[in-house]
């Protein structure tokens, strides 16, 4: 409800990108999701790998790893939530209010192989260099065959997301 008056001027649907940085615990993590207005494409094809246009897509992004302190499921539901609420603002002209097209079926939260810190304070870091990360991904169509392998390709194996404990520190210096 907080972000319904930061959105009131805004489709966010026209993005190719949505950015959600999330602080818990004193710990800093990343979600993205790319191409939000296509969750329609996406819902009526999930599961077909062969799929071959872009899809819509969230991803976690967590310095910390599977050893997380940040709940996956309630920052996908939150998440999902504001996009629904927002399609209904921009899309839902029927009279089925309930229509969501943003699900955990059809936009499930993947956490792809990232870097990890390997220290106590340097999440913020991270999510500026993933944020940085997603921002040149945009450039790279993402495919269904993507999502079935959790982005393996996508980002994990990215040479974007090559890089260090020493990046970071000079980006902290920068």
């Amino acid at each position: 409800s907080n972000m319904k008056r930061w959105l009131k001027k805004v489709n966010i649907f026209d993005k190719k990108l949505l950015l959600f940085p999330f602080n818990a615990v004193s710990h800093w993590s990343l979600v993205a999701v790319f191409n939000p207005s296509m969750i329609k494409q996406t819902s009526k094809r999930w599961g077909e790998a062969r799929y071959t246009n872009e899809v819509c897509c969230m991803i976690h992004l967590d310095s910390l790893g599977s050893s997380t302190i940040h709940d996956g499921k309630d920052i996908g539901w939150a998440i999902r939530n504001v996009l629904n609420s927002e399609w209904q603002r921009h899309y839902n002209t029927t009279l089925d209010r309930t229509s969501r097209p943003f699900t955990h079926r059809c936009l499930p939260l993947l956490t792809p192989k990232v870097v990890r810190q390997d220290n106590g304070f340097d999440c913020g870091m991270f999510v500026c260099r993933y944020a940085f990360n997603c921002i040149q991904l945009i450039k790279k169509p993402l495919k269904m065959i993507d999502l079935h392998n959790n982005l393996k390709h996508y980002v994990s194996d990215d040479p974007l997301f090559d890089f260090s404990g020493k990046d970071i520190t000079r980006m902290r210096v920068e």
